[in-house]
């Protein structure tokens, strides 16, 4: 099994409940093994998935449903 990560910048201030529900929605995606914000820097969300199963577009996308302005960092 291959495993890649990347960071996502969300610039809207998200609701500690809100980031809680994030991180569970992409937790649910296929591929995605991980979803966690950095609570130091809490506008950087983590997300650990398997290239073979998603890819970063689809992972931003989901994101941008939260703030239309996420991006790749």
């Amino acid at each position: 099994m291959n495993i890649a990560d990347m960071t996502i910048h969300i610039p809207q201030d998200l609701h500690p409940v809100n980031q809680e529900r994030l991180e569970d929605e992409l937790r649910e995606l296929e591929g995605v093994s991980a979803a966690h914000f950095n609570y130091r820097i809490k506008n950087w969300l983590m997300v650990v998935y398997e290239p073979e199963s998603t890819n970063p577009r689809n992972i931003l996308n989901q994101v941008r449903q939260w703030d239309k302005n996420a991006v790749f960092f």
